[in-house]
């Protein structure tokens, strides 16, 4: 969040120096929800005093996206190996050592098994801090949920960590499958990269064989995961969101403090390839499981949640599942 405070002469002033901070802070481009300002009389020592305007943005600074996905991709498999043994307590440190020393991955080489073990550690280290990990390690391998809702919950987790994923997603892959388009290739993603740069000065300095790594390495990974199919072409497939995935991205985004208002408009649901009509079908599932009470009129929408925390409900999920 930026802020910005400017002192006025008089309330009618402010009107002018609202459109010129706009403009010079770069704040012009952001929607009236984007930003908040406020008028208020501040006193000097001296008995005087003056009208003091201050801005502050509603977003907050773009996040420098990191080259990793030119790396390892995919690890689908490993990665919820990791997982299994973070689920029954083992340490961090432990599990390191089972891939790196104990070859539990089964990779022919020690570089090929610290590389791997790096690319699931950095994937760790993003989703947050120990309690979430094993959170995330529980619900992923959990016995009572099918194949897809464990890899739609780890795919949420990966966008979250890795913001280049997450945008990758929501804002290229997802609009070019609400257009209708049947496959998405390399050039797809190289286009969006390019264009994105503009934002992103960083994505300059990537070489064109950088991002050509990016893209190839992208689409495989989110075929893995389910939003794709094919080998040499990519098809978009139709996803299947079981209600238990549904219910962890719901209650996540609860518990970041978002409003009915902002999770409905969530880009998070967007990562999965779910349009509004899907969105609304869900939350009925979801009214009709019980988790969570949804009424919606018009664009007026109404929610409560039955639970406190990802934690219970997915406990709730698990055993009604069970």
């Amino acid at each position: 969040m930026q802020s910005v405070a400017l002192e006025c002469e008089s309330p009618h002033s402010a009107v002018t120096l609202l459109v010129a901070v706009l403009s010079y802070t770069g704040m012009s481009a952001l929607s009236q929800t984007d930003y908040r300002s406020k008028l208020t009389w501040r006193n000097y020592s001296n008995g005087q005093g003056c009208w003091e305007l201050k801005m502050e943005t509603m977003r907050e600074p773009l996040t420098v996206y990191s080259s990793s996905l030119s790396g390892k991709a995919g690890l689908l498999d490993e990665t919820k190996l990791v997982l299994q043994y973070l689920a029954t307590g083992q340490s961090i440190d432990d599990v390191r050592g089972m891939v790196v020393e104990q070859n539990l991955l089964s990779k022919q080489s020690p570089h090929t098994r610290q590389a791997v073990w790096d690319a699931i550690r950095l994937r760790l280290a993003g989703m947050g801090d120990d309690h979430r990990i094993r959170r995330v390690a529980r619900v992923v391998t959990s016995p009572q949920l099918t194949v897809q809702a464990q890899n739609l919950i780890l795919f949420y987790e990966l966008c979250r960590s890795q913001p280049l994923l997450a945008d990758l997603t929501a804002d290229c892959l997802y609009p070019l499958y609400a257009k209708g388009r049947s496959v998405i290739d390399k050039t797809d993603v190289i286009t969006w990269l390019s264009f994105t740069a503009e934002a992103h000065t960083e994505i300059a300095t990537w070489s064109p064989q950088t991002r050509e790594k990016i893209a190839s390495n992208y689409l495989s990974l989110v075929r893995d995961f389910g939003l794709l199919n094919g080998v040499q072409q990519k098809h978009f497939t139709q996803v299947y969101i079981p209600l238990p995935a549904f219910a962890y991205m719901l209650y996540d985004l609860h518990e970041q403090g978002l409003g009915t208002k902002d999770i409905i408009d969530s880009p998070a649901f967007r990562m999965l390839l779910i349009d509004h009509d899907d969105l609304m079908l869900l939350f009925a599932d979801a009214a009709r499981s019980n988790y969570v009470t949804f009424r919606r009129t018009g664009t007026i929408y109404d929610l409560v949640f039955h639970y406190a925390s990802v934690d219970e409900v997915m406990e709730r999920v698990t055993s009604k599942v069970s």
